[in-house]
């Protein structure tokens, strides 16, 4: 590994399984992984506006998205996390975590039980908080948008990505 990943406020910690599934061996900064991982989020961006009505609320998809982010960069990507953190649930509750979540947000979008941007806020805030921000904030960001174009909002998704 080219890179020191010690543990750094605010960030996940790593244990030594996870730091071993480093993929790219050219980078020898965190500024450098930092850059290297936007890049890759980037990417995942322009993957989601090439998706055709995708099924955000499903752990599929949520796998895929992580892959999509972070899979250039770990190898673990698109997978659920295999170790306890100082964050979120229990690793072993994420996929049951993840369900009820999507039930309960299925719920409130084909009720119109709330307005959309509320709907995104209770789905971001009841996120299992097992990954970091960024793949936490993305799903979020991408269950507005279904619900934004499910509704026929005059607003298109991809304007709506690049806002």
């Amino acid at each position: 590994m080219a890179i020191a990943l010690d543990e750094q406020d605010g960030q996940t910690p790593l244990d030594p399984d996870e730091k071993a599934g480093l993929i790219p061996e050219h980078l020898t900064t965190k500024s450098d992984m930092n850059d290297w991982e936007q890049e890759n989020i980037l990417r995942a961006v322009r993957w989601l506006k090439r998706v055709r009505a995708p099924d955000v609320l499903s752990e599929r998809f949520c796998r895929e998205l992580h892959k999509q982010m972070f899979g250039k960069t770990w190898a673990w990507a698109g997978t659920f996390r295999k170790s306890d953190k100082s964050i979120g649930c229990d690793w072993t509750q994420i996929g049951v975590k993840l369900a009820q979540l999507f039930g309960n947000t299925r719920w409130w979008v084909d009720n119109a039980t709330f307005p959309p941007d509320e709907i995104a806020a209770r789905f971001h805030r009841d996120l299992p908080r097992s990954t970091n921000v960024q793949t936490s904030m993305f799903p979020a960001l991408s269950a507005f948008i279904s619900m934004k174009s499910r509704r026929g909002s005059t607003s298109s998704p991809i304007s709506i990505v690049n806002t």
